[in-house]
C-alpha cells in the first residue's frame, strides 16, 4: 500500500497485510513451483541459477513456466532444437501429456521424428506456404513432403 511512513496508509498496511498470510502465501508459491517442476523432471535444479542449467534444461525451466501460467493453449516454437537427445525424450514426454491435461499444444518443429511423436495432427509448411495437413503418417508419406524434405 503506499503511503508516506507514519501516515494512515503506513497503519492500515499492518492491518490488511499479516505477516503470517504473507509468509502463508510464499509458502503456497514455493509448493506451487516446485510442483511445476517435479512435473518437468528438474525438481533437483530448484535452487539452482537458471544459467548455470544446460541449455535443455533451461527449456524445461520455460515450459514449466508456461505450464504455471494455466493457459489452456500453449504455442511450443522448437522446444527440442539444441538439446541431447535424453533430454528430448523428456521433453516429448511432458508434451505427450499435456492434452491428457486440457491443454491444446500447437508445435512448430523441424525434427520430424518429435512431430511423429507427440502431434495427432499435422500441418506441413514449405517457405511459409502450406503444403498439405493429415495425421502423422500420411504426411510424412506424401510426395510433397518427401520432395520438400529431400530438396
Amino acid at each position: 500500500m503506499l503511503s508516506f511512513q507514519n501516515q494512515s496508509g503506513e497503519h492500515l498496511k499492518g492491518i490488511f497485510l499479516f505477516p503470517g498470510r504473507i509468509r502463508e502465501q510464499e509458502r503456497r508459491n514455493r509448493e506451487e513451483a516446485l510442483e511445476f517442476l517435479r512435473h518437468m523432471g528438474i525438481e533437483d535444479k530448484a535452487h539452482a541459477l537458471v544459467e548455470d542449467l544446460s541449455y535443455g534444461q533451461q527449456k524445461m525451466v520455460s515450459a514449466a513456466c508456461c505450464l504455471a501460467s494455466g493457459a489452456d493453449l500453449l504455442l511450443l516454437d522448437e522446444p527440442v532444437a539444441g538439446i541431447n537427445p535424453e533430454i528430448i525424450d523428456k521433453i516429448l514426454a511432458i508434451i505427450k501429456r499435456l492434452p491428457e491435461e486440457g491443454k491444446t499444444v500447437v508445435l512448430i518443429e523441424h525434427n520430424i521424428d518429435a512431430v511423429m511423436q507427440v502431434c495427432d495432427k499435422v500441418v506441413f509448411m514449405d517457405e511459409g506456404r502450406k503444403i498439405v495437413e493429415g495425421d502423422p503418417e500420411s504426411v510424412r508419406n506424401n510426395p510433397a513432403v518427401l520432395e520438400a524434405y529431400l530438396e
